[in-house]
């Protein structure tokens, strides 16, 4: 009983031995840890954006190597096809 007297009786205030009250020891502690999920939930997004980003990027890329790659097949072919109708030309 005697300990409880020493203890503060409001929010805030010290006690007797220097501590403060339990609650709002804890009410900082609940901030902190708050402060730090938001923090934690914002550096998630952050990342995922970037990630989201980068993954579209390489998909725009990946997209205009195909593109370019059909197109010098279509070349290539259409090359062929001039090379072989020159060729039956000049055979016949």
């Amino acid at each position: 009983m005697a300990n409880q007297l020493n203890h503060a009786t409001s929010v805030g205030d010290l006690c007797v031995c220097g501590c403060r009250d339990k609650q709002a020891e804890l009410e900082i502690i609940q901030d902190k840890l708050a402060t730090q999920m938001r923090q934690k939930v914002s550096s998630e997004d952050a990342r995922i954006q970037t990630a989201i980003a980068e993954r579209e990027a390489q998909k725009a890329a990946d997209e205009v190597e195909k593109e370019q790659k059909r197109a010098t097949m279509l070349q290539s072919i259409k090359e062929h096809r001039i090379e072989q109708v020159e060729f039956q030309r000049d055979f016949y």
